[in-house]
């Protein structure tokens, strides 16, 4: 509960900073533009099939959706343990019952997928887009320590 707190006055926060930064409109998001936003503070660059890869705590990947005018923040990592596919998505269910937080999914080789969709419609804010990156390093070391706990 304690952590679901934290996270929780994590996004308060989230939406107190969006306050600064400089707002682009939607039309002028782009994947270079959200690299040289997230550049000031995480190594990243653009990977070979056109993603931004930020490379934080967790290794990021960005990809903007332009028809419906969001943007997926997702990662991807195979535990290295002996639990079945089965029980690694049971428990990813149960983590996403108990969060609510970000999407967790498991594929058919055990891979778990963390994503995040943000809607940027009217816009997007430069320090909300930095905060949400931040949020997500937290939320994906939540998802990590539940399931080396359970």
């Amino acid at each position: 509960m304690k952590k679901l707190l934290a996270a929780a006055l994590l996004f308060v926060s989230m939406a107190a900073i969006s306050l600064r930064g400089e707002t682009i409109s939607a039309d002028r998001i782009n994947i270079y533009r959200l690299k040289d936003i997230i550049s000031e503070d995480y190594g990243c660059k653009i990977d070979e099939d056109g993603d931004l890869q930020i490379n934080g705590e967790y290794k990021f990947f960005v990809r903007i959706i332009p028809d419906v005018k969001m943007i997926c923040i997702f990662t991807n990592f195979k535990p290295e343990d002996d639990r079945t596919v089965a029980e690694t998505r049971r428990l990813a269910n149960k983590f996403n019952s108990d969060k609510r937080l970000l999407r967790i999914s498991v594929d058919d080789e055990g891979t778990s997928t963390c994503d995040y969709y943000m809607v940027y419609k009217g816009g997007l804010n430069t320090a909300n887009f930095k905060e949400t990156v931040e949020w997500m390093n937290f939320v994906v070391n939540e998802w990590a320590n539940f399931y080396n706990e359970e």
